[in-house]
């Protein structure tokens, strides 16, 4: 697989979608803050999820004075089970132009795509979101090092290469934006437009 310092080609992700392009057209890294507002995003849908799931279950069955308990075991299970079984893959499982995609991430104009250029699979997802990100790094991390392997997989993206955080490394994943730039494309388009008009030009001088 073609993985470059800057981004992918288009065609390098032919297994998981067909591009609008044809393949020519490289498909930049996603940057940290695309990345953060993505996350962001996901999780404020999965914490409107958790309010209405206290609601439902404490206030039908809550005793007083038992509220920030259940709180907390919501918003707990939510985030290092919901998110990383069941909301993240089963989204970026879906096929074509969202997969590896959450809800967030869509809004981001951003994807994760597999290194070995192969559709994210709830599988893949799960290794990622759920394996990698929250039992590895997130309580493993936690326990042995007192959270900084979590602040570490947020701010990894800022200096690596790839741009991948630590879970990225572990679960064989890179962060994409969904297209080409529109500055890019209007670079790509205009290059054989350039070559044309010099061709033309050297014929007419030639002449």
């Amino acid at each position: 697989m073609m993985l470059g310092r800057r981004g992918l080609t288009a065609g390098t992700m032919a297994k998981a979608s067909v591009p609008a392009d044809g393949g020519a057209t490289p498909l930049p890294l996603a940057g940290w803050w695309l990345r953060f507002a993505a996350y962001l995003l996901d999780t404020v849908i999965l914490l409107c999820i958790a309010v209405a799931v206290f609601w439902v279950v404490w206030g039908t069955s809550g005793v007083a004075g038992t509220a920030g308990i259940a709180a907390a075991i919501t918003w707990g299970t939510t985030d290092y089970l919901f998110r990383g079984v069941f909301y993240a893959p089963l989204l970026m499982r879906r096929r074509g132009e969202h997969n590896g995609q959450t809800i967030g991430k869509e809004v981001a104009g951003i994807r994760v795509v597999r290194e070995d250029g192969w559709p994210m699979s709830y599988g893949a997802g799960v290794l990622r979101e759920w394996l990698a990100k929250t039992l590895v790094i997130q309580v493993a991390g936690v326990a042995l090092t007192g959270g900084v392997a979590v602040l570490l997989d947020y701010i990894w993206p800022l200096w690596d290469e790839r741009r991948q955080a630590l879970h990225d490394r572990l679960a064989s994943t890179v962060v994409l934006e969904a297209r080409p730039s529109s500055a890019r494309l209007r670079l790509d388009t205009a290059a054989p437009e350039s070559s044309s008009h010099a061709i033309a030009a050297g014929r007419t001088v030639s002449r």
